[in-house]
């Protein structure tokens, strides 16, 4: 009994201990708080790139249904202080100017934004890592403006040109090369890889139409650098980003570049290390990083090699397979989406055109006659109202000659499992469903065996 007796006072002991243990152990920072401690932290272990300084840069953070802005004072009395922490501010939802992760100015500020839905054990690295690539992207969009890409000449890039598709895949497998022999240590291998990327950039150059190399370029800076900072924040290997196979899609011209630029960057770290200085002293120049990857083999001692006829001729018909697979499985999505039952929306703005001003680049796709499929986000807006539609396929057709620059005349959805909720009041016509609204006026509208015309025929006074 006297041992029972000791044993339960040992137990409740240990319990007390642990108890007030617990009890001493401050609780965590909230997520959004924790997420900008570690991009500081990050920042100040590593130069990024010269003259960014992360930290002086304001985060805005939409989690759980409340927005963060920290590092800076609230601009607006909306901004309730959050307390016992500095610098930190909250207001309930989301605030109006966040639509995705980028940036935005804030009261004459350029300020970070983070969209964030889950976490996990994996969560808190990634989103400080983000939180340090977009703040650089908004950083180059200041300071190197001859950078950013005329984005409309992505919707006219020729993606089922099987030469430019041959050279590209053809530089992917050199700069995949580079990385896995530098990983490995071996040198003579690198500088081998890195050669046949040069050579097969070269080639793309010379065949590409003018407009197509301009907008690679410019994207291998504007996304591939800021790619590039999240890699290496992350503490990610580099070959992991040719882990996707996705990398040789036609339609991937956005990716293929982002992910080029970020490849060229790993290897100019380590065989032209002074590269960043060099690049931003030649920012108003339009530099191209093949320049600058040229020279890392030269002055490595490397020769450079011309690709082997051999790798030419397999590449060669790899793009031409790739080609056909792509347009094979465009238009069989093509045809599920027509035939998919269900409700139909057609708006008809052949009159008066829509003008596209919300869209994702990464999810839209260019068909023929210059149609594109959007498969995210799309809102459109003229003198009639506004059209705004998420997370639902849906196609366009051009009011010009530009796919989506010159006005949109022809917007359809299919596939709706319920019909569109209508208000009508005056001359406006709200119609709303899952995923999409049309707020207009002067329209009208007719519906017949499922399918709802919107057609925009008057003007607005």
């Amino acid at each position: 009994m006297k041992n029972h007796i000791l044993l339960m006072i040992l137990v409740m002991t240990l319990m007390a201990g642990l108890m007030g243990c617990s009890l001493n152990t401050p609780a965590p920072p909230p997520y959004p708080v924790q997420i900008i401690q570690l991009r500081d932290s990050l920042a100040a272990s590593e130069e990024y790139w010269p003259g960014f300084e992360v930290s002086t840069i304001p985060l805005i953070v939409y989690y759980h249904d409340q927005t963060w802005l920290m590092s800076r004072p609230a601009p607006t009395d909306e901004w309730k202080a959050v307390e016992g922490i500095g610098d930190a501010y909250t207001i309930d939802g989301r605030y109006p100017q966040l639509e995705e992760n980028s940036n935005i100015n804030l009261a004459g500020s350029l300020t970070t934004t983070l969209l964030i839905q889950d976490t996990d054990s994996d969560s808190l690295r990634g989103h400080a890592a983000l939180a340090i690539s977009q703040a650089f992207r908004g950083h180059s969009h200041e300071h190197y403006p001859q950078w950013e890409p005329y984005e409309e000449n992505l919707f006219l890039y020729p993606v089922t040109d099987k030469a430019l598709l041959k050279w590209q895949m053809l530089e992917g497998k050199g700069l995949k090369g580079a990385l896995k022999a530098m990983a490995d240590g071996e040198k003579d291998e690198v500088l081998k890889w890195m050669s046949y990327a040069v050579a097969a950039r070269d080639s793309f150059n010379t065949q590409a139409p003018e407009f197509a190399y301009e907008y690679v370029r410019q994207t291998e800076l504007q996304e591939g650098l800021p790619y590039y900072i999240e890699v290496k924040a992350r503490n990610l290997d580099p070959l992991m980003m040719y882990h996707n196979t996705m990398w040789f899609d036609p339609k991937d011209t956005r990716r293929r570049a982002q992910v080029t630029g970020a490849a060229i960057a790993f290897l100019l770290d380590e065989y032209f290390p002074e590269w960043k200085a060099t690049l931003s002293r030649r920012a108003a120049d339009n530099p191209d990083m093949n320049d600058l990857l040229r020279s890392a083999v030269n002055r490595s001692g490397g020769l450079l090699a011309q690709l082997p006829a051999d790798l030419i001729s397999e590449y060669n018909q790899r793009a031409g397979a790739r080609i056909r697979r792509f347009k094979t499985l465009r238009d069989n999505m093509l045809y599920e989406w027509d035939k998919e039952e269900g409700y139909r929306i057609i708006l008809d703005a052949t009159m008066y055109p829509m003008i596209a001003i919300g869209f994702d680049l990464y999810n839209i796709r260019h068909l023929e006659d210059n149609k594109l499929f959007h498969d995210h986000w799309l809102k459109l807006t003229n003198n009639h109202g506004v059209v705004e539609i998420q997370d639902q396929p849906m196609m366009t057709w051009p009011a010009g000659d530009h796919p989506l620059y010159t006005g949109i005349e022809r917007l359809e959805i299919t596939g709706l499992s319920y019909p569109p909720e209508l208000e009508e009041k005056g001359d406006s016509l709200i119609l709303r469903w899952t995923g999409g609204e049309m707020r207009l006026i002067n329209a009208l509208l007719e519906e017949m065996d499922g399918t709802i015309s919107v057609k925009l025929e008057m003007p607005v006074q």
